[in-house]
């Protein structure tokens, strides 16, 4: 896969190992550098960018939201938006995430999945902007993803807003293979529910476009699928 943005002496030379290794992957999937061009990927500047705050947002002290690694694009199907975390992750019961590096103890971390949605819709709110109200996002538009290449697996449970099949763990990330069929994967599982999923703008696209995202909507309330049940609502009065 071509990247564009981030060469490897700029990753190299910084703190960034996780967006090292999914840089590589990425590189070596679907055919290599050199393959055709239905498949590329978008890294750094290029990436801030299109993400960019606008002056008001700025003003909201909503920068922290906006971080955002990777566009993964399949010019027949969309992209996806991945955020790449290079610490050992965990998710307590609480919905609490914590993180650890280079022997350290855990400690609270920020919730990564908050994080990418916030930043994807940044990033559909700046394309909109600069296409026109007549494009909509949702003709190219995913799913955001999390990657979490030194992380084993997810300790609980994720929101019922986010599938497993959005976030790699450490086995996802051991080859280049095992990293285009989790990419594959992300995609297969947005086609098969578009009609359940919405944008993290809160818009929904199921009755109005085949493009519809698999995006989890921010900031609600933390509630795992063990949890579902107890949320069931009764049955329907005759």
């Amino acid at each position: 896969m071509l990247i564009l943005g981030g060469s490897s002496e700029v990753i190299e030379g910084s703190n960034r190992r996780g967006e090292r290794r999914v840089r590589d992957l990425l590189l070596e999937s679907f055919g290599g550098p050199t393959a055709d061009e239905r498949w590329f990927a978008l890294y750094g500047v290029h990436v801030r960018q299109l993400a960019a705050l606008t002056a008001a947002e700025q003003d909201t002290g909503m920068g922290h939201l906006r971080e955002l690694d990777f566009l993964v694009i399949d010019r027949t199907r969309g992209f996806l938006a991945l955020e790449v975390k290079g610490g050992e992750l965990r998710l307590c019961g609480n919905g609490q995430w914590e993180s650890r590096g280079g022997g350290s103890d855990w400690a609270p971390a920020r919730n990564p999945l908050e994080q990418v949605v916030g930043a994807t819709s940044s990033l559909l709110r700046r394309i909109e902007g600069k296409l026109g109200s007549t494009f909509k996002p949702s003709w190219i538009w995913k799913s955001p993803c999390l990657a979490l290449p030194f992380t084993d697996r997810i300790s609980a449970a994720l929101p019922l807003d986010w599938h497993p099949d959005l976030v790699a763990t450490a086995s996802h990330c051991e080859s280049a293979a095992a990293f285009e069929r989790w990419i594959e994967g992300v995609f297969g599982y947005v086609d098969a529910h578009a009609a359940e999923r919405r944008d993290p703008r809160g818009n929904d696209h199921a009755t109005r476009s085949r493009w519809v995202p698999a995006a989890p909507i921010p900031r609600r309330a933390h509630r795992t699928r063990a949890g579902r049940a107890a949320h069931a609502p009764g049955p329907r009065a005759a």
